[in-house]
C-alpha cells in the first residue's frame, strides 16, 4: 500500500488533475483554492475565456495564445463564490508576477506550488516570491531540490 500523502501534496495532485482539462498543448496548469477549514472553494485551469471560441490555430501560435489565455489562478479566483481572504492556493506551476499580485490583492494566506525544473529554468520566480513576502503571504515550494 502506498503511503498516504500529506495534505499539501494531495491537493497539488488534485491541481494536477484539474490541469488535465486545459487545452493548451504545451503547458497545462491547474489551481485549487482551499478554505481555512481545508474544504475546496474553487478550481481553475489555464484556458481561453469561457465565451471565446477555442480555435486550434490560436493555441498553435504563441502570440495568439498568450494574448487570449487566462491563467489557472485567475480562473480559480473568478470561480470563487466567496472572498478568497485567508484561503490557500495550490498551483501546479509557479505563479507569474501578475497572478501573484492578484492573489495578494485577494488577501490569500498562503500559496503552494510544485517545483518544476523546466519551468524554473525558463521562469524566474524571484519577483513573485518578493511580492508574496512583501504582502506577508506565506509560500511553499514542494519538491524543491536541496542545494
Amino acid at each position: 500500500m502506498a503511503p498516504r500523502p500529506g495534505f499539501d501534496e494531495w491537493v497539488l495532485q488534485c491541481a494536477e488533475a484539474v490541469a488535465m482539462r486545459s487545452r493548451d498543448p504545451s503547458t497545462k496548469v491547474g489551481c485549487v483554492i482551499v478554505r481555512p477549514d481545508k474544504s475546496f472553494a474553487a478550481v481553475g485551469y489555464n484556458g481561453f475565456p469561457r465565451s471565446m471560441e477555442d480555435r486550434p490555430d490560436w493555441w498553435d501560435s504563441r502570440e495568439e495564445k498568450y494574448d487570449r489565455v487566462v491563467h489557472a489562478e485567475m480562473n480559480a479566483l473568478a470561480a470563487m463564490k466567496e472572498p478568497a481572504k485567508g484561503c490557500i492556493v495550490y498551483v501546479t506551476h509557479p505563479p507569474c508576477k501578475e497572478c501573484t499580485k492578484f492573489l495578494a490583492a485577494h488577501q490569500v494566506a498562503r500559496v503552494v506550488w510544485r517545483h518544476n525544473e523546466g519551468i524554473q529554468g525558463r521562469f524566474d520566480t524571484t519577483r513573485s516570491e518578493q511580492i508574496l513576502g512583501d504582502c506577508g503571504i506565506e509560500f511553499k515550494v514542494i519538491g524543491m531540490p536541496v542545494i
